[in-house]
């Protein structure tokens, strides 16, 4: 549906386009033609309908080695080395070459000498009616009417595409409402084989021999000594960070279980953490002990960049043998 609705949205939006560069082509080249017609007639000096090189020479712009003169090669090096050309030879030939150094002519007109004798009389007329108090608001002559400004009329920018036409627009909002319908569809998607893979990884994941220590996944516990602060996600990572604030450290990711063969859930291995300088990745033992509660005890560094953790838990209150969990001695 998704495909369907944006394949007619496409074909307008691009058919718009097409007419929109092809219009402000044309624009552009009629701009092209006024510029080049009047570069024309104010070059064209004597009014012969041609340019000549006098007339070139005639004008500094176009003095190609900045010496002050423009010589008569340069004349003739713009005018592509003829003595003089017509307004088609201007407009198609020499004018794409000479637009960018051609200078318009100023309109400005300079500001009129003042007589210093009526300047002066100025001023005083100028202190004379400052002096004149304005009328308050409140006593203009009731039924006069209000003066308004007129507001100068916004020009269209010739430079912003057009808006589409009601037709494309309503292509436009069909393929919108379909790319909707479809990100909504594929984020729930998403989200189910986001679920399902969780689930899988759940299943999958050993757990002990009794899936005891899952009560662990998503759970994160702390110890503090002197200079760091020790962080433990069971199933997931450990870690180590500043007491006193700082960048967290890897200590490793979740490896596997690692104890003895007769006592296989007694210890976990997380491993390819943050490299040491100058030495091995950074890995971390947790090993767990029966309590009372789910508690980081301790860590050590029995090793450099081998670190192990202490972690009691009442998950460990059974002792497994041959895979099968066995009750604790002190229980």
């Amino acid at each position: 549906a998704k495909l369907e609705a944006e394949s007619p949205e496409t074909e307008a939006k691009d058919k718009h386009q097409k007419a929109w560069d092809e219009l402000k082509a044309e624009r552009q080249a009629k701009k092209e033609v006024e510029a080049a017609s009047l570069a024309f007639k104010d070059l064209d000096t004597n009014g012969d309908n041609s340019i000549d090189m006098q007339e070139i020479i005639a004008r500094p712009e176009f003095d190609i080695d900045s010496n002050g003169v423009v010589s008569e090669e340069e004349a003739k090096e713009h005018l592509e080395d003829k003595e003089s050309v017509d307004y088609d030879t201007f407009t198609k030939d020499i004018w794409p070459h000479v637009k960018d150094i051609y200078k318009k002519p100023t309109t400005e007109e300079p500001p009129p000498e003042v007589d210093p004798s009526t300047e002066a009389r100025g001023e005083e007329d100028q202190t004379e009616q400052q002096t004149v108090p304005t009328v308050p608001i409140t006593d203009r002559i009731e039924g006069e009417p209000e003066l308004i400004l007129d507001k100068p009329s916004e020009e269209k920018d010739e430079d912003s595409m057009p808006e589409y036409d009601e037709e494309t627009k309503k292509l436009i909002e069909a393929a919108d409402e379909a790319r909707k319908n479809y990100d909504e569809a594929n984020s729930k998607l998403k989200e189910l084989d986001n679920e399902l893979s969780s689930i899988k990884s759940y299943l999958e994941q050993d757990y002990g021999p009794n899936r005891e220590y899952a009560i662990l996944q998503d759970q994160c516990f702390e110890y503090t000594d002197r200079e760091y602060t020790y962080k433990y996600c069971p199933f997931s990572k450990g870690s180590q960070r500043p007491k006193n604030g700082g960048h967290e450290t890897s200590l490793g990711n979740w490896g596997n279980w690692a104890g003895p063969e007769n006592d296989k859930y007694s210890v976990q291995l997380y491993e390819k953490g943050q490299n040491c300088w100058n030495g091995p990745d950074r890995s971390v033992k947790v090993h767990l002990k029966c309590g009372l509660e789910h508690r980081l005890l301790s860590s050590s560094e029995p090793s450099r960049c081998e670190y192990a953790f202490e972690f009691e838990t009442p998950c460990r209150c059974s002792q497994p043998s041959g895979g099968t969990a066995q009750p604790h001695d002190e229980l």
